[in-house]
């Protein structure tokens, strides 16, 4: 599940639970960017303009903006059914304008505890090319609710409203701003310390790679180097192609580090499961950590989740072992440690 657990686990179901993300027809909180109280009642025309504000790379690199409906009665039920593109336009400028036309009568869905009031969801993103295909740079954090009647103890307006699925807010419709929050982070840093005991035989750190599947040839490990008391790791570039595994069910490529220390048996300085001893892995308040590298997002439906759980492709360094508060903060990524309190399961420490 995204929401509690993004690793990068051969077979995982892809699926991110929006249950934890508020329904569209359930703001509970008042107002517009500004703080004023939103009018309501206000009846929208056919066609209404919308200005989205872009990053300046999205719009240098020649960006689609495009909006697609989301499925309301697929959210209601925990999931996200993102469909094709409702419209597209071009995100050649910082500041664009789309004509959004009332939803189509198949878009609308009526919200489980209402009457005769209909709704409908979409979501705004953009996109660029590369040499391989679609790649997903932005989603708009704020989604777009219409309705077809005003709900003035939700501040919900007749016609088109904002929606921010984080905080339950409902928010008049104005400038959409959509960031690169999509962009890989290419620039991970962390480490710590080993354990005294651990530091009485001569330990070399590195990167496991996780991915089985790709024995053609050696996995060159990103990181490996002599370890002292005090370690550190800097991650500034993706791994190698063959560390990389499809995530089933998620559309999406990953390569799984793992870190950890091990005596060099055969003396090459560099890790090989064959000949070497896994000495140590490497935890937070005993929790073993990995880092992962998130490809590119080329599905559209991945973007949503992606956003929604408030993750982005790249470098991230996680807690392999807990359902939620998976992701190592700021402050922790550098008092990991390796050492007796983290050995791997089924070994001894050497």
């Amino acid at each position: 599940m995204l929401t509690g657990g993004l690793a990068c686990v051969e077979g995982d179901d892809g699926n991110v639970d929006s249950s934890s993300s508020s329904s569209p027809d359930s703001g509970t909180k008042t107002g517009q960017d500004s703080g004023e109280p939103v009018e309501t009642g206000e009846v929208p025309v056919e066609g209404t303009q919308l200005e989205i504000v872009l990053d300046a790379d999205v719009v240098a690199d020649g960006g689609i903006l495009s909006a697609h409906w989301v499925d309301y009665e697929s959210w209601e039920k925990g999931g996200v059914s993102v469909g094709e593109a409702f419209l597209e336009a071009s995100a050649a400028a910082a500041t664009t304008t789309i004509t959004m036309p009332d939803p189509l009568p198949e878009h609308l869905s009526t919200p489980s505890d209402e009457g005769g009031r209909s709704i409908a969801v979409y979501v705004v993103a953009v996109r660029t090319e590369d040499p391989i295909g679609e790649v997903w740079r932005g989603v708009s954090e704020n989604l777009l609710l219409w309705s077809t009647e005003a709900v003035p103890e939700d501040d919900i307006l007749e016609g088109w409203n904002f929606f921010n699925p984080k905080d339950s807010e409902i928010l008049a419709a104005g400038p959409l701003s959509l960031g690169s929050n999509l962009n890989p982070i290419d620039v991970l840093s962390f480490g710590g310390s080993l354990d005294s005991k651990a530091a009485a035989t001569e330990l070399r750190g590195t990167l496991i790679p996780l991915n089985k599947n790709s024995t053609a040839t050696k996995k060159i490990a990103v990181w490996d180097e002599t370890l002292g008391s005090e370690w550190s790791v800097d991650l500034t570039e993706r791994p190698p192609a063959n560390h990389f595994y499809f995530v089933d069910g998620m559309g999406i490529d990953c390569a799984g580090e793992l870190p950890a220390a091990y005596v060099d048996v055969d003396g090459d300085k560099s890790y090989d499961e064959t000949f070497d001893v896994f000495s140590y892995s490497t935890c937070i308040d005993e929790d073993v950590v990995a880092a992962y590298y998130w490809d590119v997002v080329r599905d559209v439906e991945v973007a949503v989740q992606f956003m929604l759980a408030e993750w982005r492709p790249g470098w991230v360094l996680v807690r392999t072992e807990v359902e939620s508060d998976i992701l190592v903060s700021e402050d922790d990524l550098s008092r990991l440690y390796m050492g007796s309190k983290c050995v791997p399961k089924n070994t001894d420490p050497s």
